[in-house]
């Protein structure tokens, strides 16, 4: 089992990056039965075979095979890498666990700053093909480049060095500041440095350096708030448990934290609510001790340096640069908090009109930061879902004092039809839309978020569509179907519990069907439930039109949208469809609802057989009334699937008969 202090997946990673050397895995046999099975793995180095890893998943015996190879490496002399290669690996080590990216991307959102980045191939050495260049530039202000293995290590490197020359900008306080706040603005720096690069990565394992449950305790009695940490939920067999735990302070939650013990959930979920801490007060371990010196500092500060210093605010270079403007020459209430805020401005100055040195050049834009609705209308903001439509966040509208969920994506026509989609719903079991609006940015949780050129707001064009949604706090769908499949113990509700998910997911079906439309994508991840335990269908971003066939229509729609698993024949023919795709796809969910599949295995060899309508001969037997209306919505040919409105009132029958013979039961 992989522990926190002994990834050796990620040591033999770093001494692949430090040596140049090639790194592969080898899958073994698999012995076992189905439910207690052992993996076999083995890692192969510049083309050494090493002893064999076993675990009773994948994942544990590609780490025991990691373990091995370092072991045998650190016991076969003449390993030592080059010291050039040891060098560089070092120094592209320091720029990821600092993390330069995630603090550009984030300066330049909190700024409204275009940085761009310029990426190109050199060719490379005999160890490597090419070699990949980087640099940023922002108005018009080129940075240095920086060269690294792969696209990602040269911009990390390059972000450090546009971090490195902002700093030196410092100069500007050169000629009319003293000594005191030249060292006032570095040690600024040095807290800029470590509140959002020091603790940005969560992928990063805990020791004890990075005690954060210590950290979270330094932090509440500092500032006398109340730290609790609350069991969300115990789930996983016995022999193989998994925790999850929640951080409150003074009532807020923060995100949860995973883990194999009750000391490694606590453990990552005091990371979560550490980073968040970070992202939105600037605290750290070292703030207590600059407090005293940092007001001390202030109060002492002469008139005639309060006075420089603001001149030298209001004054900036005539030149097109980056300047940082220190805040705290100017006081405001923040001055008396416990806590020292660091602050600095980014202005990127105008290219200066020839003519009229006061004003910018007609055919530059202004450069005035512009105001995020998002930051401004909601706080307490926490990420609860990302993938490649785009991220999904929990967060808190002051005015109501009421959370929401809110989906950013890219404006573009699907996210656009998804809203258009929505604002014409008003059904309870479909996900409620409140409002949307858009975006020069999108709002970036922490330093694991990972986006794309074009997704990093370095392409003025791109728009960003927030969408204010309805919150469900419960499970998805999904999640309900894996704590059953993966219980050892019997389900003997789940039958009724079926057939009651799937009358209210019937009928969200039935509803989007009456009003034109098709969903296209009904999964059980995209089924929700909310607090109160109300089934509510979600995600809209594939919906489409279901009136007015034409043929420019009906082209579209052969393109292959939805998730593959879950479309339906004629979809995966490419063919044209219309609303029965849908029944088709709740077919399947409602088999996998019922019928238990103990793995991922397991379901890969019987899901074919489902979508040919070839069920196990158990099924068939133990749930005659499933099978037959399973059967009719799995048909191949759309026009002899039953209709939604068909289904809802065959469901409707069915729990009622459920839930009078369960209450017989329980007489």
């Amino acid at each position: 089992m992989e522990s926190l202090s002994g990834n050796y997946i990620s040591q033999l990673n770093e001494y692949q990056q430090k040596t140049q050397c090639a790194v592969e895995y080898e899958e073994g046999s698999t012995d076992g039965p189905s439910h207690i099975q052992t993996f076999t793995m083995r890692a192969i180095v510049n083309g050494q075979r090493y002893p064999e890893g076993t675990g009773k998943s994948k994942k544990e015996a590609k780490l025991n095979a990691a373990k091995n190879a370092l072991d045998s490496i650190k016991n076969t002399p003449n390993t030592e890498p080059t010291t050039s290669s040891v060098q560089n690996a070092l120094n592209n080590m320091t720029v990821s666990q600092r993390n330069y990216t995630c603090w550009l991307n984030e300066y330049s959102m909190k700024n409204k700053l275009c940085f761009k980045a310029c990426e190109s191939r050199n060719p490379g050495n005999t160890t490597q093909l090419y070699t990949y260049v980087c640099k940023y530039v922002c108005g018009g202000r080129e940075f240095p480049e920086a060269c690294g293995n792969n696209k990602r290590d040269a911009k990390e490197i390059a972000a450090k060095c546009v971090y490195e020359e902002l700093l030196k900008t410092q100069e500007v306080f050169n000629d009319n500041s003293n000594r005191t706040q030249r060292s006032e603005v570095a040690s600024r720096g040095a807290s800029l440095d470590r509140a959002s690069l020091g603790l940005a990565d969560e992928s990063r394992s805990t020791t004890p350096d990075n005690n954060f449950i210590a950290l979270l305790n330094d932090y509440s009695q500092k500032h006398k708030h109340a730290l609790d940490f609350n069991l969300v939920e115990r789930r996983g067999p016995p022999h193989d448990p998994e925790f999850v735990y929640k951080v409150v302070i003074n009532g807020k939650e923060y995100p949860e934290g995973q883990g194999k013990s009750t000391k490694e959930a606590k453990q990552h979920a005091a990371q979560r609510a550490w980073s968040e801490i970070n992202e939105h007060s600037g605290w750290t371990t070292q703030s207590s001790e600059d407090d005293s010196s940092s007001q001390t500092q202030e109060t002492s500060e002469s008139p005639d340096a309060q006075h420089s210093s603001k001149s030298s605010s209001e004054s900036p270079s005539s030149s097109s640069s980056i300047v940082f403007k220190d805040s705290s020459a100017v006081s405001s209430p923040m001055a008396k908090s416990p806590v020292s805020p660091v602050c600095f401005l980014l202005v990127v100055d105008p290219v200066v009109n020839v003519h009229n040195p006061t004003k910018p050049s007609g055919d530059q834009p202004s450069n005035q930061a512009v105001k995020s609705r998002f930051l401004e209308d909601f706080d307490s903001i926490c990420r609860i879902g990302k993938g490649g439509f785009g991220r999904v966040f929990k967060a808190r509208r002051k005015l109501e004092n009421t959370y929401y969920a809110v989906k950013i994506v890219k404006s573009r026509e699907k996210a656009l039809r998804e809203v258009g989609a929505l604002a014409g719903f008003n059904n309870g079991n479909i996900v409620r839309y409140y409002t949307a609006w858009v975006e020069d940015t999108a709002y970036r949780y922490d330093s694991s978020e990972s986006y794309s050129h074009s997704d990093s707001g370095s392409d003025p064009v791109t728009k960003y569509l927030y969408i204010q949604m309805e919150l469900c706090e419960g499970d998805t769908l999904y999640a309900w179907i894996d704590k059953r499949n993966s219980s050892n113990v019997g389900c003997p509700e789940r039958r009724t519990d079926a057939a009651q998910i799937s009358r209210q997911v019937m009928k969200a079906v039935e509803y989007i069907h009456s009003k034109s439309f098709i969903h296209r994508d009904l999964k059980p991840l995209n089924i929700m439930f909310n607090s109160e335990g109300t089934v509510k269908v979600g995600d809209f971003g594939l919906v489409t039109t279901a009136e007015n066939d034409n043929d420019m229509q009906l082209l579209e729609r052969t393109k292959g949208t939805g998730t593959l698993s879950y479309m339906s024949p004629e979809q995966v023919a490419h063919t044209s469809y219309d609303k029965k795709v849908d029944i088709y796809a709740l077919g399947l969910v409602y088999f996998e609802l019922i019928w238990k599949l103990a793995t991922v295995f397991e379901k890969s060899q019987i899901w074919k057989d489902i979508r040919s309508r070839t069920f196990p001969p158990q099924f068939s037997r133990k749930f005659n009334f499933e099978h037959k209306l399973i059967d009719q919505m799995l048909r191949p040919s759309p026009e002899e699937r039953p209709d939604a409105s068909e289904l809802f009132s065959e469901l409707d029958r069915y729990t009622n008969i459920l839930n009078a013979d369960r209450d017989n039961r329980t007489i």
